[in-house]
């Protein structure tokens, strides 16, 4: 990637978000941060504070049409900012993080 003129992401998901303590060594290891997520897109309440990654290319398409109805089921909660997405490095520099 860096040959390409690429630069990857310091933020990891593992597959199916299944890994085994060695993994998160490796990880630190590498520099890299992993992600985890607390909320899956098809549950109705979503607690404070709750990450959910949306990671589709659009080569799942359950997933796309679940984000977008999961958008119209907060449509109010998204649009008087009691529910916001941020990118991960938002997330990080904010001062109330739970790590």
């Amino acid at each position: 990637m860096l040959k390409n003129g690429i630069v990857p992401s310091c933020f990891f998901r593992f597959p199916g978000l299944k890994y085994k303590k060695e993994n998160l060594e490796t990880l630190a290891k590498l520099n890299l941060i992993p992600l985890g997520v607390n909320l899956w897109i098809g549950q109705k309440y979503i607690s404070e504070q709750s990450i959910l990654l949306v990671h589709s290319n659009g080569g799942m398409k359950v997933e796309v049409r679940m984000f977008k109805k999961f958008t119209k089921n907060f449509k109010t909660k998204l649009k008087n900012g009691k529910i916001r997405f941020l990118s991960p490095e938002e997330w990080f520099s904010l001062p109330f993080r739970y790590l």
